[in-house]
Order: structure tokens, then C-alpha cells, then sequence
């Protein structure tokens, strides 16, 4: 608490007042942070028509829509406009945010595992959210069995993020979230055939 109050600019009184206990103030954030985190991975309506590469920040240039690269990617997009490719830009953006040296995986999961139930409750009801807007994703896409597949990817982000924030270097780090999005190319490229 006393961390968050000085990060917040306050006194360590002020933010008992508001919270009564660490769990609360972590919770807060995290329902605080919820929409912007979804909007980040999934590409909740984040990003479209803007002319940036989807959660980049940096708009694409005229190289990368020749070539159909996603920003400073060097990798082609299976269209991040389609379904199926904003399922997969969610790998992309875990990747960049993999190469920070602060990177620590799922805010949300290192949140939760570092408090108490009702943090730990936020957290779940964020990773079935996105699971959902995957699976919408899915469904818009024309997979088979879509809820199976947006939980499967779900799996996949969070296997892929938790591996990463593990590793001891940032080229690790990316290499691992890469691994994780050729099972998600698997399994979208399955779950089309089915």
C-alpha cells in the first residue's frame, strides 16, 4: 500500500481510506484496467480503420501495406482486418510487449497471484472476457466449434505469456510467444477444416 500511495502521490492514510486492504486496491486496478487490456489483446474494436497496425501505436508504412507486413514486423499478416488475423495480432502484440525488458507476462495473472480471492475473482472474469471476444472472433471467422477455439487461444496467449515472463532474455521471450502463435495457426487452420 505504501508503494501505491507514494506511485499515486499520496499519503499511505489517503489510501486506506479508499481501500481497505491491498486485495481491494489491486482489484480496483485491475477492473480499472480490464477494458483497455482487452482492447489491447484482442483488438476489441481497438485500432479499426485508423491506419495504424493493430495495438502498435505506429502507423504502417507504405512498405509494410505493399508487402501486407504489419508494422516493423517483417512478418506478413494474414489480414488483421479479418477474424482470424485479429485472433492471431494478439500474439504479435504479446510479442512486442515481450521484448521490454520490464516485461512480467499477464498483468492480471501477476496481480492475482500476488493477492487475495477478490483480485484473484477480477482476473478470472478478464480471462473468460477474452476468452468470449476471441470466440466472437471465432464465430465471425466461420470456425467450427468457436467457443472451443476462442478458449483454446485463450490458453494458447496465457501458456505463451507465462513462458515468456519466465525466460531470461528478450529474444527468449519472443521466441516463445512466436511458438505460441504457429499453435494458434494450427489450431485456427484445424478448426477451418473441421
Amino acid at each position: 500500500m505504501e508503494a501505491a500511495a507514494a506511485a499515486a502521490g499520496a499519503g499511505k492514510m489517503s489510501a486506506y481510506r479508499h481501500f481497505a486492504s491491498r486485495d481491494d486496491l489491486m482489484a480496483a486496478a485491475l477492473e480499472h484496467h480490464h477494458p483497455r487490456h482487452l482492447r489491447w489483446l484482442v483488438g476489441h474494436g481497438a485500432d479499426a480503420g485508423s491506419g495504424r497496425a493493430a495495438g502498435s501505436g505506429r502507423a504502417r508504412s507504405p512498405a509494410d501495406e505493399r508487402s501486407g507486413r504489419a508494422a516493423g514486423s517483417g512478418r506478413a499478416r494474414s489480414s488483421a482486418d479479418e477474424p482470424a488475423g485479429r485472433i492471431l495480432a494478439a500474439f504479435d502484440r504479446l510479442e512486442s510487449a515481450a521484448g521490454s525488458e520490464t516485461f512480467r507476462g499477464c498483468p492480471f495473472v501477476d496481480a492475482a497471484l500476488g493477492t487475495g480471492d477478490y483480485a484473484g475473482a477480477i482476473a478470472w472474469q478478464h480471462k473468460q472476457e477474452v476468452a468470449r471476444a476471441l470466440a466472437g472472433l471465432a464465430v465471425q471467422a466461420g470456425l467450427a466449434e468457436p467457443e472451443e477455439v476462442g478458449a483454446a487461444v485463450a490458453l494458447i496467449i496465457d501458456g505463451a505469456a507465462v513462458q515468456a515472463a519466465l525466460a531470461p532474455d528478450r529474444a527468449s521471450r519472443q521466441r516463445i510467444v512466436r511458438r505460441g502463435r504457429r499453435a494458434a495457426e494450427a489450431l485456427l487452420a484445424s478448426a477451418a477444416r473441421s
